[in-house]
Protein backbone atom coordinates (compact mmCIF):
# COMPACT_ATOMS: atom_id res chain seq x y z
CA UNK A 1 0.00 0.00 0.00
CA UNK A 2 0.98 3.63 -0.52
CA UNK A 3 1.21 6.29 2.20
CA UNK A 4 2.20 10.00 2.30
CA UNK A 5 3.61 11.79 5.34
CA UNK A 6 3.11 15.59 5.13
CA UNK A 7 4.76 17.62 7.90
CA UNK A 8 7.05 20.65 7.83
CA UNK A 9 9.17 19.23 10.66
CA UNK A 10 11.70 16.69 9.43
CA UNK A 11 12.00 14.99 12.82
CA UNK A 12 8.24 14.36 12.84
CA UNK A 13 8.35 12.84 9.37
CA UNK A 14 11.24 10.60 10.40
CA UNK A 15 9.42 9.49 13.56
CA UNK A 16 6.27 8.54 11.63
CA UNK A 17 8.23 6.80 8.85
CA UNK A 18 10.16 4.65 11.35
CA UNK A 19 6.90 3.77 13.11
CA UNK A 20 5.30 2.71 9.81
CA UNK A 21 8.32 0.63 8.75
CA UNK A 22 8.40 -1.17 12.08
CA UNK A 23 4.70 -1.78 12.73
CA UNK A 24 3.05 -1.59 9.30
CA UNK A 25 5.13 -3.35 6.63
CA UNK A 26 2.02 -3.40 4.44
CA UNK A 27 2.82 0.24 3.61
CA UNK A 28 5.64 -0.62 1.21
CA UNK A 29 5.64 2.74 -0.60
CA UNK A 30 6.19 5.77 1.64
CA UNK A 31 6.56 9.33 0.31
CA UNK A 32 7.21 12.54 2.25
CA UNK A 33 6.19 16.19 1.76
CA UNK A 34 7.42 19.19 3.77
CA UNK A 35 4.64 21.63 2.86
CA UNK A 36 1.00 21.65 1.79
CA UNK A 37 1.56 22.44 -1.89
CA UNK A 38 4.13 19.67 -2.27
CA UNK A 39 1.81 17.31 -0.41
CA UNK A 40 -1.15 18.07 -2.69
CA UNK A 41 0.88 17.57 -5.87
CA UNK A 42 2.25 14.31 -4.51
CA UNK A 43 -1.21 13.06 -3.51
CA UNK A 44 -2.66 13.73 -6.98
CA UNK A 45 0.11 11.79 -8.72
CA UNK A 46 0.90 9.10 -6.14
CA UNK A 47 -2.74 8.34 -5.20
CA UNK A 48 -1.96 7.07 -1.69
CA UNK A 49 -4.19 4.82 0.40
CA UNK A 50 -3.41 6.87 3.54
CA UNK A 51 -2.27 10.45 4.21
CA UNK A 52 -0.76 11.51 7.54
CA UNK A 53 -1.04 15.31 7.46
CA UNK A 54 0.00 18.07 9.86
CA UNK A 55 -2.35 21.06 10.01
CA UNK A 56 0.29 23.81 10.30
CA UNK A 57 2.41 23.73 7.11
CA UNK A 58 3.75 26.53 4.91
CA UNK A 59 2.15 27.25 1.57
CA UNK A 60 -1.09 25.36 2.23
CA UNK A 61 -2.31 24.17 5.62
CA UNK A 62 -3.41 20.60 6.26
CA UNK A 63 -7.13 21.34 6.30
CA UNK A 64 -6.88 23.00 2.87
CA UNK A 65 -5.03 19.94 1.58
CA UNK A 66 -7.82 17.66 2.88
CA UNK A 67 -10.43 19.95 1.35
CA UNK A 68 -8.69 19.70 -2.06
CA UNK A 69 -8.45 15.89 -1.72
CA UNK A 70 -12.19 15.67 -1.26
CA UNK A 71 -12.92 18.20 -4.00
CA UNK A 72 -10.81 16.14 -6.45
CA UNK A 73 -12.75 13.01 -5.46
CA UNK A 74 -9.63 11.15 -4.30
CA UNK A 75 -10.24 8.10 -2.12
CA UNK A 76 -7.29 8.55 0.25
CA UNK A 77 -7.89 8.08 3.97
CA UNK A 78 -6.62 10.94 6.14
CA UNK A 79 -5.25 11.17 9.67
CA UNK A 80 -4.59 14.76 10.83
CA UNK A 81 -2.14 15.75 13.54
CA UNK A 82 -2.02 19.18 15.15
CA UNK A 83 -0.63 21.03 18.14
CA UNK A 84 -3.94 22.95 18.37
CA UNK A 85 -6.60 21.48 20.63
CA UNK A 86 -9.26 24.04 19.71
CA UNK A 87 -12.62 22.42 18.97
CA UNK A 88 -13.07 24.24 15.66
CA UNK A 89 -10.00 22.54 14.15
CA UNK A 90 -11.23 19.06 15.07
CA UNK A 91 -14.75 19.93 13.92
CA UNK A 92 -13.49 21.17 10.54
CA UNK A 93 -11.37 18.03 10.11
CA UNK A 94 -14.40 15.80 10.77
CA UNK A 95 -16.53 17.81 8.34
CA UNK A 96 -13.90 17.30 5.64
CA UNK A 97 -13.97 13.54 6.22
CA UNK A 98 -10.76 13.04 8.19
CA UNK A 99 -10.57 9.57 9.75
CA UNK A 100 -8.75 10.68 12.90
CA UNK A 101 -7.52 13.86 14.65
CA UNK A 102 -4.42 13.48 16.86
CA UNK A 103 -2.90 16.11 19.15
CA UNK A 104 0.83 16.67 19.17
CA UNK A 105 3.02 15.48 20.63
CA UNK A 106 1.51 12.18 19.39
CA UNK A 107 2.32 9.13 21.46
CA UNK A 108 3.37 6.03 19.54
CA UNK A 109 0.58 3.95 21.06
CA UNK A 110 -2.09 6.40 19.94
CA UNK A 111 -0.61 6.67 16.45
CA UNK A 112 -0.41 2.87 16.08
CA UNK A 113 -3.99 2.48 17.33
CA UNK A 114 -5.44 4.98 14.86
CA UNK A 115 -3.41 3.75 11.89
CA UNK A 116 -4.45 0.16 12.70
CA UNK A 117 -8.09 1.19 12.77
CA UNK A 118 -7.88 3.09 9.49
CA UNK A 119 -5.87 0.28 7.87
CA UNK A 120 -8.53 -2.24 8.83
CA UNK A 121 -11.14 -0.02 7.22
CA UNK A 122 -9.04 0.33 4.04
CA UNK A 123 -8.62 -3.45 3.78
CA UNK A 124 -12.34 -4.01 4.37
CA UNK A 125 -13.19 -1.51 1.65
CA UNK A 126 -10.69 -3.17 -0.73
CA UNK A 127 -12.31 -6.56 -0.12
CA UNK A 128 -15.73 -5.10 -0.79
CA UNK A 129 -14.51 -3.39 -3.95
CA UNK A 130 -12.85 -6.56 -5.19
CA UNK A 131 -16.02 -8.52 -4.45
CA UNK A 132 -18.15 -5.98 -6.28
CA UNK A 133 -15.76 -6.07 -9.24
CA UNK A 134 -15.90 -9.87 -9.39
CA UNK A 135 -19.68 -9.76 -9.14
CA UNK A 136 -19.88 -7.18 -11.92
CA UNK A 137 -17.63 -9.28 -14.16
CA UNK A 138 -19.69 -12.35 -13.38
CA UNK A 139 -22.91 -10.54 -14.24
CA UNK A 140 -21.44 -9.14 -17.45
CA UNK A 141 -20.46 -12.67 -18.52
CA UNK A 142 -23.69 -14.26 -17.33
CA UNK A 143 -26.33 -11.82 -18.54
CA UNK A 144 -25.95 -12.69 -22.27
CA UNK A 145 -26.48 -16.35 -21.40
CA UNK A 146 -29.44 -15.49 -19.18
CA UNK A 147 -30.98 -13.47 -22.01
CA UNK A 148 -30.67 -16.38 -24.44
CA UNK A 149 -32.10 -18.78 -21.86
CA UNK A 150 -34.94 -16.37 -21.23
CA UNK A 151 -35.86 -16.13 -24.91
CA UNK A 152 -35.54 -19.89 -25.30
CA UNK A 153 -38.03 -20.28 -22.45
CA UNK A 154 -40.39 -17.74 -24.06
CA UNK A 155 -40.52 -19.36 -27.50
CA UNK A 156 -41.08 -22.79 -26.00
CA UNK A 157 -44.21 -21.64 -24.23
CA UNK A 158 -43.64 -19.79 -20.96
CA UNK A 159 -46.80 -19.75 -18.83
CA UNK A 160 -46.12 -16.23 -17.57
CA UNK A 161 -48.15 -13.22 -18.65
CA UNK A 162 -46.89 -10.60 -21.07
CA UNK A 163 -46.53 -8.10 -18.22
CA UNK A 164 -44.27 -10.43 -16.24
CA UNK A 165 -42.23 -11.29 -19.34
CA UNK A 166 -41.70 -7.59 -20.02
CA UNK A 167 -40.66 -7.03 -16.41
CA UNK A 168 -38.17 -9.91 -16.60
CA UNK A 169 -36.78 -8.64 -19.90
CA UNK A 170 -36.20 -5.18 -18.44
CA UNK A 171 -34.38 -6.74 -15.49
CA UNK A 172 -32.05 -8.41 -18.02
CA UNK A 173 -31.41 -5.11 -19.79
CA UNK A 174 -33.46 -6.01 -22.88
CA UNK A 175 -34.61 -2.74 -24.45
CA UNK A 176 -37.10 -4.14 -27.00
CA UNK A 177 -39.05 -7.36 -27.06
CA UNK A 178 -39.01 -9.32 -30.35
CA UNK A 179 -42.34 -9.58 -32.18
CA UNK A 180 -41.60 -12.25 -34.80
CA UNK A 181 -39.66 -15.48 -35.29
CA UNK A 182 -37.71 -16.97 -38.19
CA UNK A 183 -36.57 -20.60 -38.25
CA UNK A 184 -33.69 -21.13 -40.70
CA UNK A 185 -32.36 -24.42 -42.02
CA UNK A 186 -29.04 -24.68 -43.84
CA UNK A 187 -28.36 -26.97 -46.80
CA UNK A 188 -24.78 -27.55 -47.96
CA UNK A 189 -24.55 -27.17 -51.73
CA UNK A 190 -21.95 -27.85 -54.42
CA UNK A 191 -20.49 -31.03 -55.86
CA UNK A 192 -18.49 -31.69 -52.69
CA UNK A 193 -21.52 -31.43 -50.45
CA UNK A 194 -21.98 -35.19 -50.19
CA UNK A 195 -18.35 -35.66 -49.18
CA UNK A 196 -18.30 -33.11 -46.39
CA UNK A 197 -17.72 -34.27 -42.83
CA UNK A 198 -19.92 -33.33 -39.91
CA UNK A 199 -17.11 -31.08 -38.62
CA UNK A 200 -16.88 -29.19 -41.90
CA UNK A 201 -20.64 -28.73 -42.02
CA UNK A 202 -20.64 -27.32 -38.51
CA UNK A 203 -17.83 -24.96 -39.55
CA UNK A 204 -19.93 -23.76 -42.49
CA UNK A 205 -22.92 -23.33 -40.17
CA UNK A 206 -20.73 -21.24 -37.87
CA UNK A 207 -19.65 -19.02 -40.77
CA UNK A 208 -23.25 -18.50 -41.90
CA UNK A 209 -24.20 -17.87 -38.28
CA UNK A 210 -21.61 -15.08 -38.08
CA UNK A 211 -22.79 -13.70 -41.41
CA UNK A 212 -26.39 -13.62 -40.20
CA UNK A 213 -25.36 -11.79 -37.03
CA UNK A 214 -23.89 -9.01 -39.13
CA UNK A 215 -27.21 -8.47 -40.96
CA UNK A 216 -29.47 -8.34 -37.92
CA UNK A 217 -30.58 -5.22 -36.12
CA UNK A 218 -29.30 -4.18 -32.67
CA UNK A 219 -32.33 -5.62 -30.88
CA UNK A 220 -32.69 -8.86 -32.86
CA UNK A 221 -31.75 -12.10 -31.14
CA UNK A 222 -29.96 -15.01 -32.77
CA UNK A 223 -30.34 -18.28 -30.89
CA UNK A 224 -27.39 -20.61 -31.40
CA UNK A 225 -27.96 -23.93 -33.17
CA UNK A 226 -29.09 -26.63 -30.76
CA UNK A 227 -28.49 -29.47 -33.18
CA UNK A 228 -28.49 -30.22 -36.90
CA UNK A 229 -28.05 -27.32 -39.31
CA UNK A 230 -30.77 -25.00 -38.02
CA UNK A 231 -30.98 -21.81 -35.98
CA UNK A 232 -33.67 -19.40 -34.79
CA UNK A 233 -33.86 -15.61 -35.24
CA UNK A 234 -36.08 -13.44 -33.02
CA UNK A 235 -36.80 -10.21 -34.88
CA UNK A 236 -37.74 -6.76 -33.60
CA UNK A 237 -39.61 -5.10 -36.44
CA UNK A 238 -39.55 -1.32 -36.86
CA UNK A 239 -42.86 0.17 -35.60
CA UNK A 240 -42.36 3.21 -37.86
CA UNK A 241 -42.13 1.16 -41.04
CA UNK A 242 -44.46 -1.01 -43.08
CA UNK A 243 -46.53 -4.00 -42.03
CA UNK A 244 -44.42 -6.07 -39.56
CA UNK A 245 -45.24 -9.30 -41.41
CA UNK A 246 -43.80 -7.82 -44.61
CA UNK A 247 -40.72 -6.76 -42.67
CA UNK A 248 -40.25 -10.33 -41.43
CA UNK A 249 -40.50 -11.65 -44.99
CA UNK A 250 -37.99 -9.05 -46.19
CA UNK A 251 -35.47 -9.95 -43.48
CA UNK A 252 -35.91 -13.65 -44.23
CA UNK A 253 -35.31 -13.07 -47.96
CA UNK A 254 -32.18 -11.02 -47.21
CA UNK A 255 -30.80 -13.88 -45.12
CA UNK A 256 -31.59 -16.39 -47.87
CA UNK A 257 -29.97 -14.30 -50.63
CA UNK A 258 -26.90 -13.56 -48.52
CA UNK A 259 -26.38 -17.27 -47.83
CA UNK A 260 -26.93 -18.26 -51.46
CA UNK A 261 -24.21 -15.82 -52.57
CA UNK A 262 -21.62 -17.77 -50.58
CA UNK A 263 -21.80 -20.49 -53.23
CA UNK A 264 -21.46 -23.34 -50.73
CA UNK A 265 -24.74 -23.20 -48.82
CA UNK A 266 -28.35 -22.21 -49.18
CA UNK A 267 -30.91 -21.28 -46.56
CA UNK A 268 -34.57 -22.14 -46.17
CA UNK A 269 -36.42 -19.81 -43.82
CA UNK A 270 -39.75 -20.49 -42.14
CA UNK A 271 -41.50 -17.26 -41.12
CA UNK A 272 -43.98 -17.01 -38.26
CA UNK A 273 -46.60 -14.30 -38.09
CA UNK A 274 -45.82 -11.15 -36.10
CA UNK A 275 -47.29 -10.82 -32.62
CA UNK A 276 -48.23 -7.85 -30.46
CA UNK A 277 -47.66 -9.38 -27.00
CA UNK A 278 -44.56 -11.09 -25.56
CA UNK A 279 -46.59 -14.10 -24.40
CA UNK A 280 -47.60 -14.72 -28.02
CA UNK A 281 -44.02 -15.04 -29.30
CA UNK A 282 -44.10 -18.81 -28.86
CA UNK A 283 -47.01 -18.91 -31.36
CA UNK A 284 -44.83 -17.19 -33.94
CA UNK A 285 -42.05 -19.70 -33.20
CA UNK A 286 -44.37 -22.69 -33.64
CA UNK A 287 -45.62 -21.24 -36.91
CA UNK A 288 -42.07 -20.70 -38.19
CA UNK A 289 -41.15 -24.23 -37.14
CA UNK A 290 -44.13 -25.71 -38.98
CA UNK A 291 -43.31 -23.62 -42.04
CA UNK A 292 -39.70 -24.77 -42.30
CA UNK A 293 -40.73 -28.40 -41.88
CA UNK A 294 -42.47 -28.04 -45.24
CA UNK A 295 -39.17 -27.64 -47.09
CA UNK A 296 -39.41 -31.43 -47.45
CA UNK A 297 -42.40 -31.05 -49.74
CA UNK A 298 -42.03 -27.48 -51.03
CA UNK A 299 -38.26 -27.55 -51.58
CA UNK A 300 -35.34 -25.69 -50.04
CA UNK A 301 -33.58 -22.36 -50.67
CA UNK A 302 -36.74 -20.29 -50.27
CA UNK A 303 -38.74 -18.31 -47.74
CA UNK A 304 -41.83 -20.16 -46.51
CA UNK A 305 -44.33 -17.95 -44.65
CA UNK A 306 -46.71 -19.66 -42.28
CA UNK A 307 -49.67 -18.30 -44.21
CA UNK A 308 -48.63 -20.39 -47.19
CA UNK A 309 -48.92 -23.70 -45.34
CA UNK A 310 -51.60 -22.82 -42.77
CA UNK A 311 -54.33 -24.58 -44.74
CA UNK A 312 -52.39 -27.80 -45.30
CA UNK A 313 -53.25 -30.78 -43.12
CA UNK A 314 -50.44 -32.60 -41.40
CA UNK A 315 -52.35 -34.97 -39.17
CA UNK A 316 -50.62 -38.29 -38.83
CA UNK A 317 -52.62 -41.48 -38.43
CA UNK A 318 -50.68 -43.02 -35.57
CA UNK A 319 -51.77 -42.38 -31.96
CA UNK A 320 -49.68 -40.07 -29.80
CA UNK A 321 -49.35 -42.60 -26.98
CA UNK A 322 -47.39 -44.96 -29.27
CA UNK A 323 -45.00 -42.15 -30.18
CA UNK A 324 -44.37 -41.36 -26.52
CA UNK A 325 -43.84 -45.01 -25.70
CA UNK A 326 -41.41 -45.36 -28.61
CA UNK A 327 -39.31 -42.42 -27.41
CA UNK A 328 -39.25 -43.85 -23.88
CA UNK A 329 -38.12 -47.25 -25.24
CA UNK A 330 -35.38 -45.58 -27.29
CA UNK A 331 -34.07 -43.86 -24.17
CA UNK A 332 -33.99 -47.27 -22.43
CA UNK A 333 -32.25 -48.95 -25.36
CA UNK A 334 -35.04 -51.55 -25.60
CA UNK A 335 -34.27 -52.65 -29.17
CA UNK A 336 -36.95 -55.38 -29.61
CA UNK A 337 -39.73 -53.06 -28.43
CA UNK A 338 -38.38 -50.19 -30.57
CA UNK A 339 -38.52 -52.44 -33.64
CA UNK A 340 -42.11 -53.39 -32.88
CA UNK A 341 -43.33 -49.85 -32.17
CA UNK A 342 -41.50 -48.27 -35.13
CA UNK A 343 -43.02 -50.80 -37.50
CA UNK A 344 -46.51 -50.27 -36.07
CA UNK A 345 -46.27 -46.46 -36.26
CA UNK A 346 -44.78 -46.42 -39.76
CA UNK A 347 -47.38 -48.83 -41.11
CA UNK A 348 -50.13 -46.75 -39.52
CA UNK A 349 -48.81 -43.56 -41.10
CA UNK A 350 -48.43 -45.28 -44.47
CA UNK A 351 -52.04 -46.42 -44.39
CA UNK A 352 -53.16 -42.84 -45.04
CA UNK A 353 -52.02 -43.06 -48.66
CA UNK A 354 -50.74 -39.47 -48.93
CA UNK A 355 -46.94 -39.56 -49.47
CA UNK A 356 -46.50 -35.96 -48.32
CA UNK A 357 -48.25 -36.69 -45.03
CA UNK A 358 -46.26 -39.88 -44.64
CA UNK A 359 -43.01 -38.06 -45.32
CA UNK A 360 -43.70 -35.30 -42.78
CA UNK A 361 -44.88 -37.75 -40.11
CA UNK A 362 -41.86 -40.02 -40.45
CA UNK A 363 -39.38 -37.16 -40.60
CA UNK A 364 -40.87 -35.70 -37.43
CA UNK A 365 -40.64 -39.14 -35.82
CA UNK A 366 -37.01 -39.46 -36.91
CA UNK A 367 -36.12 -36.06 -35.46
CA UNK A 368 -37.79 -36.94 -32.15
CA UNK A 369 -35.94 -40.26 -32.08
CA UNK A 370 -32.66 -38.43 -32.71
CA UNK A 371 -33.30 -36.20 -29.69
CA UNK A 372 -34.36 -39.12 -27.50
CA UNK A 373 -31.24 -41.10 -28.38
CA UNK A 374 -28.95 -38.01 -28.34
CA UNK A 375 -27.60 -39.13 -31.71
CA UNK A 376 -27.42 -36.40 -34.40
CA UNK A 377 -28.92 -37.25 -37.75
CA UNK A 378 -25.79 -36.10 -39.54
CA UNK A 379 -25.25 -33.64 -42.35
CA UNK A 380 -26.40 -35.91 -45.20
CA UNK A 381 -29.69 -37.15 -43.87
CA UNK A 382 -31.68 -34.73 -46.05
CA UNK A 383 -29.97 -36.16 -49.11
CA UNK A 384 -30.54 -39.72 -47.91
CA UNK A 385 -34.21 -38.87 -47.40
CA UNK A 386 -34.55 -37.68 -50.98
CA UNK A 387 -33.12 -40.97 -52.24
CA UNK A 388 -36.02 -42.93 -50.72
CA UNK A 389 -38.76 -41.66 -53.02
CA UNK A 390 -41.32 -44.44 -52.59
CA UNK A 391 -43.50 -45.22 -49.62
CA UNK A 392 -41.90 -48.62 -49.09
CA UNK A 393 -38.32 -47.33 -49.29
CA UNK A 394 -39.07 -44.42 -46.96
CA UNK A 395 -40.71 -46.62 -44.32
CA UNK A 396 -37.84 -49.11 -44.44
CA UNK A 397 -35.21 -46.37 -44.20
CA UNK A 398 -36.84 -44.67 -41.20
CA UNK A 399 -37.23 -48.05 -39.50
CA UNK A 400 -33.56 -48.78 -40.04
CA UNK A 401 -32.39 -45.39 -38.71
CA UNK A 402 -34.53 -45.50 -35.56
CA UNK A 403 -33.60 -49.09 -34.72
CA UNK A 404 -29.92 -48.21 -35.22
CA UNK A 405 -30.35 -45.34 -32.75
CA UNK A 406 -31.88 -47.71 -30.19
CA UNK A 407 -29.03 -50.17 -30.69
CA UNK A 408 -26.52 -47.36 -30.15
CA UNK A 409 -28.27 -46.38 -26.90
CA UNK A 410 -28.29 -50.02 -25.79
CA UNK A 411 -24.55 -50.24 -26.50
CA UNK A 412 -23.84 -47.08 -24.53
CA UNK A 413 -25.92 -48.29 -21.61
CA UNK A 414 -24.10 -51.64 -21.64
CA UNK A 415 -20.75 -49.84 -21.47
CA UNK A 416 -22.02 -47.57 -18.70
CA UNK A 417 -23.44 -50.53 -16.77
CA UNK A 418 -20.20 -52.47 -17.19
CA UNK A 419 -18.21 -49.50 -15.90
CA UNK A 420 -20.39 -49.01 -12.83
CA UNK A 421 -20.39 -52.73 -12.05
CA UNK A 422 -16.60 -52.76 -12.18
CA UNK A 423 -16.57 -49.93 -9.66
CA UNK A 424 -19.05 -51.74 -7.41
CA UNK A 425 -17.04 -54.97 -7.57
CA UNK A 426 -13.91 -53.05 -6.62
CA UNK A 427 -15.79 -51.43 -3.74
CA UNK A 428 -16.97 -54.83 -2.49
CA UNK A 429 -13.47 -56.32 -2.77
CA UNK A 430 -11.97 -53.41 -0.82
CA UNK A 431 -14.67 -52.93 1.83
CA UNK A 432 -16.07 -56.45 2.30
CA UNK A 433 -16.15 -55.86 6.10
CA UNK A 434 -18.61 -52.92 5.85
CA UNK A 435 -22.37 -52.86 5.46
CA UNK A 436 -22.79 -54.17 1.91
CA UNK A 437 -26.52 -54.60 1.73
CA UNK A 438 -28.06 -54.06 -1.69
CA UNK A 439 -29.72 -50.87 -0.46
CA UNK A 440 -26.52 -49.42 1.06
CA UNK A 441 -24.41 -50.03 -2.05
CA UNK A 442 -27.16 -48.77 -4.39
CA UNK A 443 -27.41 -45.59 -2.33
CA UNK A 444 -23.63 -45.05 -2.48
CA UNK A 445 -23.60 -45.30 -6.28
CA UNK A 446 -26.85 -43.33 -6.78
CA UNK A 447 -28.79 -46.27 -8.18
CA UNK A 448 -32.09 -47.84 -7.25
CA UNK A 449 -31.75 -51.26 -5.55
CA UNK A 450 -33.87 -52.96 -8.20
CA UNK A 451 -31.81 -51.48 -11.06
CA UNK A 452 -28.52 -52.42 -9.36
CA UNK A 453 -29.74 -55.98 -8.76
CA UNK A 454 -30.76 -56.35 -12.41
CA UNK A 455 -27.62 -54.97 -14.06
CA UNK A 456 -25.34 -56.78 -11.59
CA UNK A 457 -26.92 -60.09 -12.56
CA UNK A 458 -26.71 -59.22 -16.26
CA UNK A 459 -23.05 -58.20 -16.11
CA UNK A 460 -21.61 -60.80 -13.70
CA UNK A 461 -23.94 -63.77 -13.98
CA UNK A 462 -24.28 -63.80 -10.17
CA UNK A 463 -26.80 -62.08 -8.02
CA UNK A 464 -25.54 -59.30 -5.78
CA UNK A 465 -25.85 -61.11 -2.42
CA UNK A 466 -24.08 -64.21 -3.71
CA UNK A 467 -21.18 -62.14 -4.99
CA UNK A 468 -20.77 -60.29 -1.67
CA UNK A 469 -20.99 -63.59 0.21
CA UNK A 470 -18.30 -65.26 -1.92
CA UNK A 471 -15.93 -62.31 -1.55
CA UNK A 472 -16.34 -62.39 2.20
CA UNK A 473 -15.92 -66.18 2.41
CA UNK A 474 -12.78 -66.11 0.27
CA UNK A 475 -11.30 -63.54 2.63
CA UNK A 476 -12.43 -65.59 5.61
CA UNK A 477 -10.69 -68.64 4.11
CA UNK A 478 -7.47 -66.66 3.81
CA UNK A 479 -7.70 -65.57 7.45
CA UNK A 480 -8.51 -69.11 8.61
CA UNK A 481 -5.52 -70.57 6.83
CA UNK A 482 -3.07 -67.78 7.58
CA UNK A 483 -3.72 -66.84 11.19
CA UNK A 484 -4.68 -68.29 14.58
CA UNK A 485 -7.43 -65.74 15.26
CA UNK A 486 -10.66 -67.07 16.68
CA UNK A 487 -13.45 -67.82 14.24
CA UNK A 488 -15.62 -65.21 15.97
CA UNK A 489 -12.93 -62.58 15.35
CA UNK A 490 -12.57 -63.59 11.70
CA UNK A 491 -16.35 -63.50 11.24
CA UNK A 492 -16.36 -59.87 12.43
CA UNK A 493 -13.44 -58.98 10.16
CA UNK A 494 -15.33 -60.12 7.07
CA UNK A 495 -18.63 -58.42 7.91
CA UNK A 496 -20.53 -60.97 10.01
CA UNK A 497 -21.54 -59.93 13.51
CA UNK A 498 -23.15 -63.29 14.30
CA UNK A 499 -20.54 -66.09 14.33
CA UNK A 500 -23.17 -68.82 14.19
CA UNK A 501 -24.77 -67.31 11.11
CA UNK A 502 -21.31 -66.92 9.58
CA UNK A 503 -20.61 -70.63 10.20
CA UNK A 504 -23.90 -71.68 8.58
CA UNK A 505 -23.20 -69.56 5.51
CA UNK A 506 -19.62 -70.82 5.35
CA UNK A 507 -20.69 -74.46 5.46
CA UNK A 508 -23.44 -73.88 2.89
CA UNK A 509 -21.02 -72.50 0.32
CA UNK A 510 -17.76 -74.24 1.28
CA UNK A 511 -19.14 -77.61 2.32
CA UNK A 512 -17.38 -77.62 5.72
CA UNK A 513 -17.51 -75.57 8.89
CA UNK A 514 -14.89 -72.84 9.47
CA UNK A 515 -13.20 -75.05 12.08
CA UNK A 516 -13.03 -77.99 9.72
CA UNK A 517 -11.72 -75.77 6.95
CA UNK A 518 -8.96 -74.48 9.23
CA UNK A 519 -7.92 -78.02 10.19
CA UNK A 520 -7.87 -79.11 6.54
CA UNK A 521 -5.74 -76.16 5.51
CA UNK A 522 -3.42 -76.38 8.52
CA UNK A 523 -3.10 -80.19 8.38
CA UNK A 524 -3.56 -81.23 4.77
CA UNK A 525 -2.39 -84.78 5.63
CA UNK A 526 -5.14 -85.11 8.21
CA UNK A 527 -2.75 -85.11 11.23
CA UNK A 528 -4.19 -84.06 14.62
CA UNK A 529 -3.48 -80.45 15.42
CA UNK A 530 -4.68 -77.42 17.30
CA UNK A 531 -8.47 -77.04 17.06
CA UNK A 532 -10.88 -74.15 17.35
CA UNK A 533 -14.48 -74.20 18.42
CA UNK A 534 -16.17 -76.54 15.96
CA UNK A 535 -18.70 -74.07 14.68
Amino acid sequence: MRVIIADDEGIERMFIKKLLERHFPVFSHIREAKNGIEALDLIKGFKPHLCLIDIRMPGLDGLKVVEEIRREGLAARVIISSAHDEFQYAQKAVQLGADAYLLKPVESVAMIREISRVLAEIERQQRETAGQKRLKELLENTIPVLRLNFFSEVIHGSKESSEILLERSRALGIERFPDGVLCAGLDITGDAGCDRTEASNQRILGEVYQLVQGLLGPHDVLLAPSGGLEFVVLVCTDPLKEDPDLQLLGIAENLRVMTEKTGWACLTVGVGQSCSKPAELYCSYNQARKAINHRLTLGGNQVIPYGRIAGLKLECSYPAHLEKELLARIELGDVPKVKELTRTIAEGAAAGGDPDHLRNCLVELLILASRASQIPLGARWWRDLDCHNTKELLVAWVNQRIVAMAENVAGRKEEEDNGIINQIQQHINNFYYQDLSLEAVARKFFLSPSYLSRIFKNETGSNFIEYVTMVRLRRAGQFLGGSEESIASIAGKVGYNDVKYFSRVFKKYMGVTPGEYRRQVSNPAGLPGKTDYDW
